[in-house]
Parts: structure tokens; sequence; C-alpha cells
């Protein structure tokens, strides 16, 4: 595959966009042929589910001079509608075979086949005997799917402004779902501020050209649009009784989360990476979402997200977590800020493996989510932990496997990679151990801080893994043969959903466009540096949502035939860590 720097796939992003031309009118009422494909069915756990075999196929045979072999050209058509990954025009010896390519569709386009039949974008090798012209078919992505956006109204007791990360009476109602019955009205909530680096609540009851008295600067100073963005924060519900809001995920629950998507003007980073952990079927628990038009005491807060709360119940991280017996269910998260919890105590609520990150700067806390009461069983979870780090650093496949899930460790690690996903080693990182059971990575989570979005993210190719913004653990095995194996082995069964999930970002992208530039109309963030950890590539330099939304596409393809590069789709030596 062509090697694509950085830099160059910033450069060639406006163009891209240009050229897909994808101005077609965001019509949400429109369903598209084959039934919408929405975010709002719950994952199913495939317990019997196995990694397929790697692709073995013979290695290419480039003739030594091109005047004596076949040449195979790889087209497309139309001609500005994609691009041939790998390359495009190879000679090669008379029935040899060629090297892989890809068929790589523009934003505003999706590939729809070969001129051969083929259906697979990614052609790992042809055996050819005479001069072939190869033509990757695209066509456009015109159709949206159908989204309804209901109204959340929230109202404070007091008509309040929510300032704090602790709870206050409330009510909710919404109006304008896709179904009468989930429409809710003053119903009893409490609320209160979430979210670690996206809370903020030195703007919150500010509007743009207020005049504000700054602490730090020591004067007065007129509200801009990007100090009154910081006031768009993510909320925590606890209803007073169970319900199933919007009909998302398996069943009634009072906890909620009424997600900003704050750093990702898209709104759509979270919703895709969860898109792919459903279909991948290893994980437990993938969050369900529901888009909404939030107003808070009356006020358009913006577009936001109803999300499933990541915690241990029955319809969402179902583990036996009940009675005192410390062999029990548990649910934890990694976060490296527990231990800054006042309300939290070490060796009862959270826990250190010891060699765990142990040269950062900030100690990595196990915090415990599942229902526990004694530092028996911490002190259980924290020996099971312990073995668990002890055997991935260990490298030993076997010795992983009597206590991982090797499947989800795979698939977490796919998923964290191709979000290049900076906090992954640090925080919002959930895993679950049920009773007499084996460690399992569950809940993929907050994901709008990736895909380029956070400022050092972005200037970096290879591996997060491999040593500079990742998780430990994943340091540990990202380049051993057998790892290795693994994830090109479930890189190779994902081929497919990619394509049709980069098809569905286009299709959800063109719902989501008129409510996303009335979401702008209120903030006025396009085209702004709108916060100091978001890289300038995405929120300076992008004026539109189409714009937005075009860098993440590119994004995907882009990190997905990087991170093919380490685990290629072949049984070859061409990966830097095959020959380990």
């Amino acid at each position: 595959m062509i090697k694509k720097g950085l830099s160059l796939f910033l450069t060639i992003l406006f163009l891209l966009s240009a050229l897909a031309g994808c101005t077609a009118s965001p019509q949400t009422t429109v369903d598209e042929d084959d039934g919408s494909k929405l975010p709002f069915s719950p994952s199913i756990q495939q317990d019997d589910w196995e990694l397929p075999e790697n692709s073995s196929m013979p290695e290419p045979t480039p003739a030594k001079d091109p005047a004596n072999g076949v040449k195979v050209s790889y087209l497309c058509e139309p001609s500005h509608a994609g691009t041939i990954d790998g390359k495009g025009t190879q000679y090669i010896i008379p029935g040899g075979y060629t090297e892989t390519v890809s068929a790589v569709p523009l934003y505003g386009y999706q590939f729809v086949g070969w001129s051969d039949g083929s259906t697979a974008r990614t052609r790992p090798t042809d055996k050819v005997e005479k001069d072939t012209v190869i033509v990757a078919n695209f066509e456009k992505v015109e159709v949206p799917y159908r989204v309804t956006v209901p109204q959340v109204h929230l109202n404070t007791a007091n008509g309040d402004d929510i300032k704090s990360k602790n709870y206050v009476n409330a009510t909710i109602s919404i109006s304008g779902a896709d179904k009468d019955k989930h429409n809710i009205e003053n119903v009893v909530t409490k609320v209160k501020g979430r979210g670690n680096s996206t809370w903020s609540s030195s703007y919150i009851g500010k509007k743009i050209g207020d005049v504000r008295w700054s602490s730090t600067r020591k004067e007065f100073h007129y509200v801009s649009e990007t100090d009154a963005y910081a006031s768009k924060n993510s909320y925590t519900l606890k209803l007073s009784e169970g319900l199933n809001l919007l009909g998302i995920g398996d069943g009634k629950n009072k906890d909620w989360v009424l997600q900003s998507n704050k750093y990702d003007l898209t709104m759509l980073r979270n919703w895709f990476m969860w898109s792919l952990a459903n279909r991948m079927g290893t994980f437990n628990f993938v969050p369900s979402c529901a888009w909404v038009d939030l107003f808070v005491n009356g006020e358009y807060r913006g577009v936001y997200m109803i999300v499933e709360k990541v915690e241990a119940a029955s319809e969402r991280v179902n583990i036996d977590d009940s009675g005192t017996d410390p062999d029990k269910g548990y649910l934890l998260e990694l976060d490296f800020r527990a231990g800054n919890d006042a309300t939290k105590k070490e060796g009862l609520d959270y826990f250190y493996i010891p060699g765990f990150h142990e040269d950062d700067a900030n100690k990595r806390e196990f915090d415990i989510l599942s229902d526990h009461s004694t530092e028996e069983e911490c002190a259980f979870i924290k020996d099971y932990m312990t073995k668990v780090h002890n055997a991935i650093v260990s490298g030993d496949r076997a010795a992983i496997e009597e206590l991982v899930d090797i499947y989800s460790m795979v698939d977490i690690f796919i998923i964290e990679e191709l979000g290049k996903d900076c906090d992954w080693g640090a925080t919002s990182f959930y895993m679950c151990k049920e009773k007499g059971g084996k460690l399992y990575f569950t809940a993929p989570w907050d994901f709008d801080f990736c895909m380029g979005s956070y400022s050092s993210g972005i200037n970096e190719e290879g591996l997060i893994s491999a040593g500079s913004y990742g998780n430990e653990w994943f340091e540990a095995v990202h380049d051993l043969p057998w790892f290795v194996e693994l994830v090109r082995a479930r890189m190779n069964s994902l081929e497919d959903d990619i394509t049709d999930l980069t098809v569905d970002l286009q299709k959800m992208a063109l719902a989501l466009k008129v409510h996303a530039e009335r979401n702008d109309e209120k903030w006025q963030v396009f085209g702004v540096g709108y916060h100091e950890y978001v890289s300038p590539q995405v929120s300076s330099l992008l004026a539109t949502y189409n714009e937005h939304v075009a860098f993440i596409y590119d994004w995907i393809f882009y990190r997905w035939n990087i991170i093919r590069e380490w685990y290629p789709i072949l049984e070859t030596p061409s990966s830097p860590f095959y020959s380990k």
C-alpha cells in the first residue's frame, strides 16, 4: 500500500470534500429503500464467535522489465469519485500475481463493486495472463437515513443553571419522538454536570457579548463565541422511575447521559465507533444513543445525544454483582482521576496495580463501578487484575487466555487504534469480570476526542500502542507474532463492515446536517479554534459541517490503511513485526 503522510492527508482534505460535491438536501423524513439502519439496536455478545482464517495468497510477481510483462490497470469510475490505494498500474510476469490494491471512495460516494463482479473493496491479489483493466465503480450517496431528532426539555426546580457535578432536582419532557409512546412529560429527575476535560462551569449562564470579570486576567472582558461554547456541558440524569428513553437499548433504566459532543462538531465519532463495536458482536455491552435538541430551562442548548450510562445492570453490563462474597461480578473503569474523588477510598472503591504505568506522571486507578461494600471484595478483584497484568506483560498467549477473553481484547485494540484514542490507557476504559469467568473488555466509550480532534493525536502516524499515548498492556502485545496474526485476521473479517459503515456515516451526516447547522447558529464555532485541546486542523480549518464530516470520513480510511501496514491483509513478511 502507498504510505500517505499526514500532512498530505490534511492538504488534500478540502480537495476531496470539494470534489465530492455532497450538497444533497438533508431530508430527514426520507427512508432508504432497504430500511434505515439506525444505531438503536442493542449489541449481542456472540460467545461462539471465532476469528477467521488469515488470508494466504501467492507473493506478487512483478516483471523485472515492464516491456516483458503484462500491464494491469486499476481505474475509478467516475474518475473523480474515488482513488486506488496501492499501485494503480502494475507490470507483472504473464500468469503472475499483482500486489494488493483497495478502492477508496471519496466523501460523497460509495464503492459498489469492480468491473469483474467482485464486491470486496480490497483485492489481495489478481492472477493475470494478459493486459487487463479492472475498474472500481462508485456512485453518489444522496439518500439520507430517516432520523428523528426530538426536543428534550430539562427544567430545574428553581430555574437555576446546572453549575456543578452535584445533583439538582429537575423534570424532563420529550416531544416529537418517532413513536408517540416515547414522548414523556414532566418526569421527575435529578441532573448533574458530567465529564472531566469537557466539564466547564466558568461561563454557565453567560451569553456572547456579555461583560464578565476574569479572575485570571484581572479585568472585565466580553464573552466570545468560544467562551460561551465552554458551557455546552454534558449531564447525567437519574430518573425517578426506570424508563426506556426513546426506545434505545435493552430496557428501562433510571440512569442516562445527555452527551454534548462538545469537541465533535460532526456528532458522529461516538456513533461510528459504537456502530463498529455492535457489528463486532464481542462486547457484552455497547451504549445505544439517539440525537435530540436540548432545551435547559427554556434555552436551546444545541444538539445532544441521549446515551445509555455505562453501569452494572441487567440491561447494560449484565454481571452478577449481588452479595458480599468477593468472588462475584465486577465492572471496572481505568480512570486516573478516581483517586481525587473524596467520596472514594483506596482499597475499598479503587485500587492500583503494581507496575501498571508506573513511570507516568498520573497513577492509573482501577475504579470499581459495580456493587461492592467490603475491602475483601476490592482485594479479590485487585489480585485477579494483578494476575491479568502480569500475564499480559509476559506476552504469553496461554497465560493471557486463561484470564482474559482474547476476542474482546483484539476488538478493543482495533477500535482504539482506529480512533487513535490517547485516553485509553488513562480514563473511560471499561472492563468486566463475571463470577467464575474471565476478564472482558466492554463498553467502548468517549470518542469525541478521537479521529484527529485531540491536538497531539493528529501529528503522529503509526500505532499509539507503540509506546506514545497508548495503553501499557497493548504496548506489551501489539508486536508479538501471535497478536499480529489475530489482529490481521480480525481486520480481514471487518473489511466489509468498514466499507458499509462509511456509507452509513455519510447517510447519517445528510440527515443530521440541518440540526448540526442549527447547533452552530447557537454556538458559532465552525471554523473557530473552540478549545485549546482540539487540533487546529479540526477546529480552525474546518468551516462547514460537510468539511468536518469529510475529515473523519477520510480519517477512517487513512487510519485503517496505516494500521494495515502493521497488520497486512496477506500472510507476508511485509509487516514490521512479522519476523519477530
